[in-house]
């Protein structure tokens, strides 16, 4: 991020890669076109009449590296990130221009820019651009440039608006832990695997296993970090993704009860073991070593 760089408490979230549709994209790319090419005609031209057509041959030279050297810095401007979020700000980058900083708390919402294109008063066509307004609670609102991943960034502002989410919970986009994943009295994790079948997310708390029969969408994820990152005791936690059960947009969640059963871990498995059955959790290497240390007897602390 050019000239506003991140305060020493800041973590980036999400970082927005600039693409998609865009409000004026093609528009302002055929004028720039056609404004070069004739800038490159007027300059041969004068030459050729000034100097004779050898000259005016070797004097377009100069126009097209220009016109090269400003595609190149176009090209390489647009390849930064369109916009990023870290746990205190929204940063919007502009071409040749500060970011916009806005506040996480100032956010009221968002949604993505549509345009209407009309014909005698009426709507013929609209256009669900690349675009994202983020609309600010003191009023009015700032519009991103395009971005590939809109919907995400759309869903995340505004579970951020409604209280939905905490991105101080949330992992680093560069592979920084969530808050989730560094709790020693409780176990989560993102995916798992049952009987062959890739499942979703799956607790492990002091009394009960909550299972996710379905990968979460992006913006469930952050939910649930947020809930298993948040300060709640564990027993708090696990009730309240227990309750989600009763949710059917969360899909099947199975819950089952620790109590007469051993929880422990196998080499990359969790399993939970009773007198007459086992159920068993294939884990990714690092979330089954987080488990183990779970399972291990002790006391548990947030950390």
């Amino acid at each position: 991020m050019p000239t506003n760089p991140l305060g020493s408490d800041e973590r980036l979230v999400f970082r927005g890669t600039r693409g998609g549709r865009s409000a004026r994209g093609l528009l302002w790319g055929c004028l720039i076109l056609f404004l070069g090419l004739q800038a490159l005609g007027v300059l041969t031209t004068l030459s050729f009449l000034s100097r004779g057509e050898f000259a005016a041959a070797r004097s377009g030279l100069p126009g097209i590296a220009i016109l090269a050297v400003a595609g190149g810095v176009w090209w390489a401007l647009h390849r930064r990130p369109a916009c990023v979020v870290t746990n205190r700000r929204v940063l919007l980058t502009r071409l040749l221009r500060a970011p916009i900083a806005i506040d996480v708390a100032d956010v009221a919402g968002a949604t993505r820019f549509v345009v209407h294109y009309t014909k005698y008063g009426r709507v013929v066509n609209s256009v669900t651009t690349n675009h994202v307004v983020i609309q600010l609670r003191g009023g009015g609102g700032h519009r991103t440039a395009p971005i590939l991943e809109a919907d995400q960034l759309r869903d995340l502002l505004q579970g951020v608006a409604s209280g939905w989410i905490d991105l101080a919970c949330l992992p680093d986009v560069d592979g920084g832990p969530a808050r989730a994943f560094q709790r020693t009295d409780l176990f989560f994790a993102l995916s798992s695997v049952v009987a062959g079948g890739r499942r979703g997310p799956v607790l492990a708390g002091p009394t009960r296993i909550v299972a996710f029969a379905q990968a979460p969408s992006p913006l469930r994820v952050a939910q649930l970090l947020t809930i298993v990152g948040s300060e709640r005791s564990a027993a708090d936690v696990e009730t309240a993704l227990a309750a989600l059960a009763q949710n059917g947009e969360w899909g099947q969640i199975v819950t089952m009860e620790r109590e007469e059963r051993t929880l422990l871990v196998e080499g990359h498995q969790l399993v939970l073991v009773s007198s007459d059955h086992r159920v068993i959790f294939e884990l990714a290497p690092a979330d089954a070593e987080r488990a183990s240390a779970f399972t291990k007897p002790g006391p548990h602390a947030y950390r």
